[in-house]
Formats: C-alpha cells, structure tokens, sequence
C-alpha cells in the first residue's frame, strides 16, 4: 500500500519536534535517547512492510537497517549494563555517548523520509526454468582455487599455520595484497553464486568445497570474520529469495550476529586476564559493533577539528594510487586521522560509521542528507535488479561494510568485487567459446 504526499510531510515535521526535544531536553539521557531512536527504527520497518506488503530479507533495506541497530545500540547498551565504565570512563550522561545515538536517529530521519518519497517495493523474482545450463565452469572455479591457494601460501609467510584453535591472526593480514586477494575472491563467489543453479553438480561440490575451506581460513586460524562477510551474505540472499521472512530465518539471522560477536570476544580471551564471571562484560565492551562508534564519540567531546564539508567522499580516484607516487599527500583513512587529531589509540582502527562521517563532513545535519541519499541508491539498485543483479547484489554483499567503513573505501571494494566477478565471467566465456568452437569444428 503506498504512502501519501501528506504522509511524508507528516512525519517530516514529526522529526523536526523529536530533534528539538532530544537536542532541548534528552542530550544527557540515554534511555530517552534509545527510546527515540528505536521509534524510529520501528517506522523504518513499518514503512518497508507497508510499501512491500511483508518484511523481505534480501531487501537490502531491510538487512542495512538490522545491521546499522546492531552498531547503534550495542554500545548504549554496554553503558547501561555498566560494562563500558572501567575500560572507557562512558556514563549513562555521557555526551559523546548520547550524541552518537542522537545522530544515529538523525541518519533514519533521512532514510525514512528517502523510503517514504521513494516508495519502491521488492519485487518477488519468479524462477526461469529456461535458463541454459553452464557445462564448462572450471576455469571460474579453478580460478577461485588458485586464490585460495595464494591465500594460505600468504599465511604461511607471515608464520600462520593452519590449526583448530581460533586464533588473533588477522593482525598478519593487514597487507594490501590480502585485501587485494580477498577482494578478488568474493568477487568471483558472487558470480558462482549467482549462476548456481546452472552448474553441473561436479562444479556446485567443488564450489561449496571451496566456500567451505575460505571459511575456514578466516574463521579458525585467523579468528577473522570481516572477509567473509560477503559469501554470508550471498547465502542469506539466496536462501531467502523465493521464501517469505518467518520466525525460523530471523532466528537464523540472530545466530550468525552472536557468533560474529563472540568470534571477536573469543580470539582475545587468551591474551587478557577475564575471569569466567566477566566474560559477558568484556565481550559487549570488545565486539564488532560497539568499536566503531568510539570515533564518533571521540569526535563529539572533541572541538578542535575542522569539518571536511564532503571531501572524504568525492577524493576517492586519489585512493587508486599507491602512496609513494603521491609524496605523502595521500589522505590516511578516516579512522586513523582519528588517532592523529586526537592523540588516541583505536582498537577498531579499520571501522568508521557513515554516521562519523557525515557528521565530520556536514556536522549535525550530515547524518540526515546521507542517510537520504543512502536509501535512494538502495531503492534505486532494486529497481534495477531486474535487468542489472550485479549492481544490487555489489550492495547487498557490503551491506555490513556500509555501516563500519567510510565511503571512498567501500566503493574501492565494490570496485575490485566487481574485477573478480568479471574476471569469473570471461573465463568461463571464453571456454563455452572454445567449447562452441570445437563442436562446429568436429561438425
């Protein structure tokens, strides 16, 4: 059921009213603060069940706005809970703490009002049974291989050994050509993935194989979760294509979040003095999703920095260049500029919210414009499912990284994804080519 001209203007001047009272009232009050944002967040989903008639869980919509509560309220919740005090000094008045959530509500204020101009609807895709089959796939999965093999080849070198205990070894992949290989990788799982159904079973073995062992890879030995993040999110796609959002799917969902936080917790419990009674508060302090949000509070109790007035998102050609041919004038990422202005030491260096961003670039009301312009690109790449997958699904799979990374260096992944995919797709044309080539030669 779609939305009215009047609606929209509604709830426009429904946020003004909630920022004034938040800003006039609530900034040192935590709980009135949460509360205001899962309002919001609860019109969020209301909106996309409205447009959509039911909730979908390959709509990139509804999988960023789960993921973007986990990195808004799990911090808040700590603080509440009294774990984030002995490590961090964050209080329940806490300024920086209440300003992260304040612009976390700003940021669905934008994407709401952009759901609610919008009004696009998921589209159920209907199953083609006419699709050619794909008889000659091993040079894509061959390719993935060869990868595979460069990656434990690289672990070995930086002294990685291949285990059962899950281990902090991903401190030894910060390189540029794992990152690189990774990249390339889920690139070339998007495009197997995506023509699954049109392999032989010989090949869907060996690609399942493959998706196995790279899982294993990042999981046991490096303790890692970041770089397989992708191929998760390609299964939750594909499995919930064709079916409806039930119970069992959400269930499912929330299972692969706590594992993803006590992966974290359980790579660092060998290296700290945590009895067994602290465990619980040392992983809501030491988890992927209460991290981020530090730059922002840093940023919040800070005044000695200059707003960037949108530069972090247009420099993002200069990111394609190595460093050295640059003479030092290279921007550093965002998260480390954290750690120069301020003279800190950030643990979740690599991961920096949109919400920091916005508000680094356009201040208060940055988290309100990106945010708007975020869920029209989302709306926009459903629209084009249809005839362009590829550029939908380069979203969905970096849904997670939309919430923990700044923009240029999401769209430098999206960038190299897509180079794997592509790479995927001529070899496996050139060798359906030469396949046609043999049989009207043998004719």
């Amino acid at each position: 059921m779609k939305f009215k001209a009047q609606h929209l203007l509604s709830y426009f001047i429904f946020c003004i009213i909630c920022a004034v009272l938040e800003f006039a009232f609530f900034r040192q009050n935590l709980s009135i603060n949460l509360i205001f944002y899962l309002v919001h967040l609860t019109l969020s989903f209301y909106i996309l069940n409205r447009i959509c008639g039911q909730i979908f869980l390959q709509d990139i919509r509804v999988i960023f706005l789960i993921s973007y509560a986990l990195y808004t309220i799990v911090l808040p919740l700590s603080v509440l809970f009294d774990s984030q005090t002995d490590l961090y000094f964050y209080s329940f008045a806490d300024i920086g703490v209440n300003g992260t959530v304040i612009l976390s509500t700003l940021g669905l204020f934008g994407f709401n009002c952009a759901l609610l101009k919008f009004q696009v609807p998921w589209v159920k895709q209907i199953k083609n049974n006419n699709v050619k089959k794909i008889n000659n796939a091993f040079p894509a999965v061959l390719f993935v291989i060869l990868i595979i093999i460069s990656l434990v080849g690289f672990m070995f070198a930086k002294g990685i050994t291949l285990s059962l205990n899950v281990e902090n070894g991903r401190l030894a992949t910060g390189y540029q050509l794992w990152i690189f290989l990774v990249l390339l990788l889920n690139g070339a799982f998007l495009f197997l993935f995506l023509n699954f159904s049109r392999f032989a079973k010989n090949i869907k073995m060996l690609i399942v194989g493959c998706a196995l062992f790279y899982a294993y890879l990042i999981l046991v030995p490096l303790g890692g979760r970041r770089e397989l993040l992708p191929i998760v999110f390609l299964l939750i796609f594909f499995l919930f294509e064709k079916n409806k959002t039930s119970l069992k799917s959400v269930f499912f969902l929330t299972f692969l979040f706590l594992l993803f936080i006590v992966i974290g917790g359980v790579r660092e419990l060998d290296k700290t003095n945590v009895s067994i009674e602290n465990v619980f508060k040392y992983v809501m302090v030491n988890n992927e999703f209460s991290i981020p949000a530090r730059h922002t509070i840093t940023y919040l109790k800070n005044d000695n920095w200059n707003l960037l007035l949108g530069w972090s998102y247009i420099y993002l050609p200069v990111i394609f260049i190595p460093r050295d041919f640059l003479a030092g004038y290279k921007p550093v990422a965002l998260a480390w500029q954290t750690d120069i202005l301020f003279h800190t030491s950030s643990s979740g260096a690599a991961a920096f919210t949109p919400i920091t961003e916005a508000y680094i670039n356009f201040s208060w009301i940055g988290p309100v414009f990106v945010f708007f312009i975020l869920a029209w690109f989302f709306s926009y790449s459903i629209k084009k499912y249809k005839t362009n997958p590829v550029l939908y699904l380069l979203g969905f799979i970096n849904v997670f990284d939309f919430n923990r990374g700044e923009f240029a260096l999401i769209l430098y992944e999206i960038v190299f994804l897509y180079i794997g995919f592509f790479t995927a797709k001529i070899l496996v044309n050139a060798s359906k080519q030469k396949v046609l080539q043999n049989t009207i030669y043998e004719k």
